[in-house]
């Protein structure tokens, strides 16, 4: 979760100096086990979602999909004050309002986004990947990146891949990222 705001007593980013503590504006969390903590945490210092111009406003960014039902009290309690979910896709989103507690009004698609002229090829140079990986020069290459886990959907890569190379035999596929947590690992 993040949660300083200028004059906290810790220091953080550039221009978090210390001095008198003071509520954060915002908290926000990127995993719902933060709000097992940060939410009562709130209710404790006094914060309720329903007073006008109470701090912290407490929002959450969920970045996969959910595969199961957060419909009980334990999560009716917690996401109810919840000022705005933001999900990285519409299909996130969808699956938010039918799993989550959360009135639809209150959940959001924002995307991941990245610059892409950074990425580009520029003319006349050969492509790295492909002279690091020996790979025709000509070839289309197409990749996944994230964790190497089921829900951030190798797996569907790679069914999408067969189907790809059906009609397309000049193309080549990359999987990217780790497979660091605790557990099975990844079936390769």
């Amino acid at each position: 979760t993040t949660g300083l705001a200028p004059g906290n007593a810790a220091r953080g980013p550039a221009g978090m100096a210390p001095g008198p503590a003071r509520p954060a504006d915002i908290d926000h969390a990127h995993t719902s086990r933060d709000l097992g903590l940060l939410i009562p945490a709130a209710i404790l210092c006094g914060w309720h979602p329903a007073l006008p111009g109470s701090r912290p406003q407490v929002v959450f960014t969920m970045h996969m999909d959910t595969h199961c039902s957060k419909q009980d009290i334990y999560h009716h309690l917690l996401f109810r004050r919840l000022k705005r979910v933001f999900a990285i896709t519409d299909r996130v989103k969808e699956e938010v309002i039918a799993a989550w507690p959360v009135a639809a009004e209150r959940v959001k698609t924002i995307y991941n986004g990245i610059d892409v002229a950074d990425y580009r090829r520029q003319a006349g140079k050969p492509g790295t990947i492909r002279s690091q990986l020996n790979l025709p020069a000509d070839c289309r290459l197409i990749g996944i990146t994230g964790r190497l886990e089921s829900p951030k959907g190798q797996d569907t890569f790679i069914e999408a891949a067969a189907h790809v190379l059906r009609e397309n035999d000049n193309v080549r596929f990359l999987i990217v990222g780790g497979d660091d947590l605790p557990g099975e690992p990844f079936l390769r």
